[in-house]
């Protein structure tokens, strides 16, 4: 025989008895430890402070068997819910739950996009990786409220050459320059220290100058005559008179050119160029006989 001294009422065993502080409306029952309460508040205190009981504080009295089961419900409920994967500790807004992730030495929380990172050093890896995103500067550890902040830091900073294009910092101007030289996105002279609006532009500008002597097969650009020439001539790719400062298209034209011509004399045997016939008589005679 049990005894409900609640209600005053007799079952017939504890089985029963359980059943009848489930149902009832004046029991408050926890399935987990069979314990009856007297009240709600009482039951939830309960449920709380147990380490048995891993209760989301949002949906009324749904107790979890393990902890993993009640993150899972966090992640997966249609209710909102606002807990830290960290500490597993649940708070009534977002704010809250930011200010925790900020204020505890436990999170690396990035505001702008809600990331919380293991080690400061994660952190600052995701500020590099997106600084304009984060209006970022690295170099200094410092964060900026606008874009326009930033980057008057950057002009004002003399550590700082950032390129304005692709929000780039480099460590000095000589990486700047070369990033500008390299990538495809600037039509930059390295010689007169220009930007241009476009490669049309860029072109017109080297092929105008007098201080560009450009390499029109390679592309390379000289700052003497006599270094354009001296490219001419030590390069396979280039067919090239040095004598008549000519350049022909194939190695063909330029043997003929120098056939035809009574300015050049011409070794068969190692190709040398001499400048008058006896210098070639002379060149054959010491060196290939």
């Amino acid at each position: 025989m049990s005894f409900c001294y609640t209600c005053n009422r007799s079952f017939t065993g504890p089985r029963s008895l359980r059943q009848h502080h489930k149902t009832s409306p004046n029991h408050f029952f926890c399935n987990r430890c069979h314990a009856v309460f007297d009240s709600r508040t009482a039951l939830t205190q309960h449920l709380n402070n147990s380490q048995l009981h891993n209760i989301c504080p949002l949906c009324p009295l749904m107790d979890f068997h393990t902890p993993s089961a009640l993150i899972a419900h966090f992640v997966h409920s249609t209710r909102k819910h606002f807990y830290c994967e960290r500490c597993t500790r649940h708070f009534p807004t977002k704010t809250a739950l930011n200010f925790h992730k900020t204020d505890s030495h436990k999170h690396h929380l990035c505001r702008p996009c809600g990331l919380d990172f293991a080690t400061w050093d994660g952190l600052r890896t995701h500020y590099i990786q997106q600084p304009s995103a984060h209006n970022y500067c690295a170099r200094h550890n410092l964060h900026f409220t606008d874009a326009r902040t930033i980057r008057q830091h950057y002009q004002e900073s003399p550590e700082h050459n950032q390129c304005e294009g692709c929000r780039r910092d480099f460590v000095n101007a000589r990486g700047l320059r070369e990033h500008w030289v390299q990538s495809p996105l600037h039509h930059y002279c390295q010689r007169c220290d220009r930007h241009f609006s476009d490669t049309g532009a860029l072109g017109q500008h080297v092929e105008n100058s007098g201080s560009h002597h450009v390499c029109a097969v390679c592309d390379m650009d000289f700052e003497t005559v006599r270094g354009l020439r001296e490219h001419y001539v030590q390069s396979e790719k280039h067919h090239y008179c040095h004598r008549c400062d000519l350049m022909f298209l194939t190695a063909w034209a330029l043997q003929k050119h120098y056939g035809d011509s009574w300015e050049h004399h011409i070794c068969n045997l190692c190709g040398k160029d001499l400048k008058t016939k006896d210098g070639l008589i002379s060149h054959e005679d010491q060196v290939h006989y």
